[in-house]
């Protein structure tokens, strides 16, 4: 029946083989196992970010420690560049993890729907197929997803 609901599935833009079945949606990937009915989510995105910052320190040494009031003032710009960083970086987190959970109820939604239809028709092709097998087909009826097949056996 995998192969039934791969077919049903290509017809809805998946992409793949009995074994799996693919289909990518901007960031998200998803994977499905036919067989198994087994979903991977997959949601993929990097972002870079940027931070520069321009300070002065003024160093107030004797010039026999010019060296290392000079590598201390160096130091401090780094944590101060370090921690710059760690804030941009985590508002950029907090960005994108927002625009995740907008785009996960939406995707799981069209995921479920999609994915219940393609169940569906492929359990009503199933059916036709395990029909023809017995005998000959004399009458399919469909209606609101319920199938009555007469087979002249």
């Amino acid at each position: 029946m995998g192969d039934l609901l791969c077919a049903e599935l290509a017809e809805l833009g998946w992409k793949g083989s009995e074994h799996k079945s693919s289909k990518e949606e901007g960031h998200w990937r998803l994977e499905l196992d036919p067989i198994t009915l087994l979903l991977s989510i997959i949601y993929d995105r990097e972002e870079e970010v940027e931070a520069s910052f321009d300070e002065e320190v003024e160093v107030y040494e004797v010039t026999d420690l010019e060296d290392k009031a000079r590598q201390n003032a160096q130091d401090q710009a780094k944590e101060n560049l370090d921690r710059r960083m760690n804030t941009a970086r985590n508002r950029k987190e907090t960005e994108l993890l927002k625009e995740l959970n907008q785009s996960r109820d939406e995707i799981l939604n069209t995921l479920e729907n999609e994915l219940q239809a393609a169940v569906e028709q492929t359990h009503m092709n199933a059916l036709k197929l395990k029909a023809a097998a017995l005998g000959e087909i004399e009458a399919i009826e469909e209606n609101s997803g319920e199938i009555v097949i007469r087979v002249k056996v």
